[in-house]
């Protein structure tokens, strides 16, 4: 049986890669964490600004529905 492996080439293009079979769990969880150190690779290296624009209205979001009358964030 051949598992895939999920890779990120760039922001926008997600690539399968097989692999050789591997029985061994802490060689899986190897694997799995190198797609996911790619994958923050890749989320710092974004420079299109939109986590910028939207994070305000996230903490918007999040303050308007605080059951507690303090603020999460500060302005």
């Amino acid at each position: 049986m051949q598992s895939d492996v999920m890779t990120y080439s760039t922001p926008n293009f997600v690539e399968f890669q097989p692999l050789e079979p591997v029985d061994d769990a802490l060689a899986i969880q190897r694997i799995k964490n190198q797609v996911a150190i790619r994958l923050l690779q890749v989320w710092m290296a974004d420079e299109s600004g939109y986590d910028e624009k939207v994070w305000e209205q996230v903490k918007k979001g999040i303050d308007e529905n605080r059951l507690s009358n303090r603020k999460k964030f500060d302005e």
